[in-house]
């Protein structure tokens, strides 16, 4: 079961890491407003949580078990903690 949470951990953080490319074709002249910083989640047994690329789920005990659902067509997973306890680290 680590391995699995180990995996799928690892693969949400590699969906997140994707190449984009921006360009600047003019300047602004009203700089963009400043984007609220991330804030963690202490996940609540049974409630579930999306998770995005680039977000971590961390477990703070080593008994946590958690349940992750993702489908290929989508950016976001479903988790739902079954026991112990996690925090999601917003990215």
């Amino acid at each position: 079961m680590k391995q699995i949470f180990i995996f799928m951990t690892t693969a949400m953080l590699l969906v997140g890491c994707g190449g984009g490319s921006s360009s600047n074709s003019g300047s602004s002249t009203t700089p963009a407003p400043e984007p609220e910083p991330p804030s963690d989640i202490v996940m609540v047994t049974s409630q579930p949580y999306t998770v995005f690329p680039g977000d971590q789920v961390v477990k703070t005990v080593p008994e946590a078990l958690v349940h992750i659902s993702h489908s290929d067509e989508q950016n976001e997973s479903t988790v739902v903690l079954l026991e112990g306890n996690a925090t999601i680290i917003r990215q």
